[in-house]
C-alpha cells in the first residue's frame, strides 16, 4: 500500500504544482486578464476547500482505489476544459472540480500510508510528505520546460499524462489485490 501512497503522491503533486505554478501564465497566453486568473485560483480553492470532506468520506467509505480513481478521472476531464477556447463559466467550473479533486491527492496518499504505517508511522508519513513536497517542486519545472518547449496546449497534454499513468497504476494495483 506504500507503493500506491508514493505514486499517487508523486502524479498528484506534479500536477498540483504544475498547475497551480503555471496557471497564471498559462491563463494570460491564452488572454486571461489577472483579476480572472485571480478570481479563477479562490474557484480552485474553494473547491479544494468543499470537496475535502466528501472524498475523505468515500475514501473511509469505498475503498482509496475507487475514490483515486474517481479524482483522477475527474481531475482530468477539468483539465481537458483548460484546451478549450477560453471561457469564462467552463473555466470557473473546471477550476472549482480541479480544485477538489487535486489537493485530495495528498489526503489519498496520507490514507494508503495508513495501512503500513503501524511499526513507524512518523517514518512512513515523512516519506509521503517529503515525496508530494519534491513532486510538487517539480510539478512547475517540468512544466514551464514543456510549456517553454511545445506550447501551452503541451502543458495541459503533460498533466494529462500523469493522470493517466496514475490511474493505469491504481487500476493495475486493484487487479492485482484482486488476484491475489
Amino acid at each position: 500500500m506504500l507503493a500506491l501512497g508514493l505514486a499517487i503522491a508523486i502524479a498528484g503533486s506534479l500536477v498540483e504544482g504544475a498547475f497551480t505554478g503555471l496557471f497564471p501564465l498559462f491563463g494570460t497566453a491564452r488572454g486571461l486578464g489577472a483579476p480572472q486568473i485571480a478570481w479563477l485560483l479562490s474557484i480552485f480553492g474553494t473547491g479544494g476547500l468543499l470537496f475535502q470532506y466528501p472524498l475523505g468520506w468515500l475514501a473511509d467509505h469505498r475503498g482509496l482505489r475507487l475514490t483515486a480513481m474517481l479524482c483522477t478521472v475527474g481531475a482530468a476531464l477539468a483539465l481537458a476544459v483548460l484546451a478549450l477556447p477560453p471561457a469564462i463559466g467552463p473555466l470557473a467550473l473546471a477550476l472549482f472540480i480541479l480544485g477538489g479533486f487535486l489537493p485530495a491527492f495528498l489526503t489519498l496518499s496520507m490514507i494508503a500510508a495508513t495501512d503500513v504505517a503501524h511499526d513507524n508511522p512518523a517514518a512512513t508519513f515523512s516519506r509521503i510528505t517529503m515525496t508530494y513536497t519534491v513532486s510538487s517542486a517539480l510539478g512547475p519545472l517540468v512544466g514551464g520546460a514543456v510549456m517553454q518547449t511545445l506550447g501551452g496546449s503541451a502543458f495541459v497534454a503533460e498533466m494529462e499524462l500523469a493522470l493517466v499513468a496514475l490511474f493505469g497504476y491504481v487500476v493495475w494495483r486493484r487487479r492485482e489485490r484482486a488476484s491475489a
